[in-house]
């Protein structure tokens, strides 16, 4: 079966990136295909997990974590809000080629709806569903995003199994 890799960030509590013992068992497990960060009160762990399918890189990915660091919990698939700047540094194209694709005055149109509007008008994006839309037409990135209806049915499946006693097991 052929593999891909899937790229995709997971906000984890319970794992100080900070720590020597934390960070000595996240990578004496192996998760070398994984960064982490300290986001405050929890870290932000991204990854770039080759699998067959995209559910299978991410229960692989949540299991590893879980069996590196027993104490951490999973708290949710990250969103990966972008706006077009975002897009443009990952795609290699400039912001407002971006910003013309979104608005369909460039491109084949129906770039994805925007998740949301901050600060002075500032569109935002879930990568999740741009990342798709922007292979479609020939525009690509390194590696492949979890499609949208993965990441919805992993974070309400961590908020129904809050401690990790899922009923999903990794796969």
């Amino acid at each position: 079966m052929r593999t891909r890799e899937f790229t995709f960030a997971l906000l984890v509590g319970g794992f100080d990136v900070n720590d020597d013992q934390h960070i000595g068992a996240f990578y004496a497990h192996g998760l070398d295909d994984a960064t982490a960060e300290d986001r405050g009160d929890h870290a932000l762990v991204t990854f770039y997990r080759e699998a067959s399918a995209p559910d299978a890189a991410l229960w692989s990915a949540i299991g590893d974590l879980r069996e590196a660091l027993p104490g951490c919990r999973v708290l949710r698939v990250d969103d990966q809000l972008v706006n077009a700047a975002d897009v443009a540094a990952m795609t290699g194209r400039t912001p407002e080629s971006i910003r013309q694709l979104a608005a369909g005055t460039r491109g084949p149109g129906g770039f994805p709806t925007p998740a949301g509007v901050v600060g002075n008008g500032v569109k935002i994006w879930r990568w999740a569903e741009v990342q798709p839309w922007l292979a479609a037409h020939g525009i690509g990135t390194d590696a492949e995003t979890l499609p949208a209806e993965v990441v919805a049915e992993a974070n309400a499946e961590l908020v129904r199994h809050p401690s990790g006693t899922s009923a999903r097991q990794p796969l």
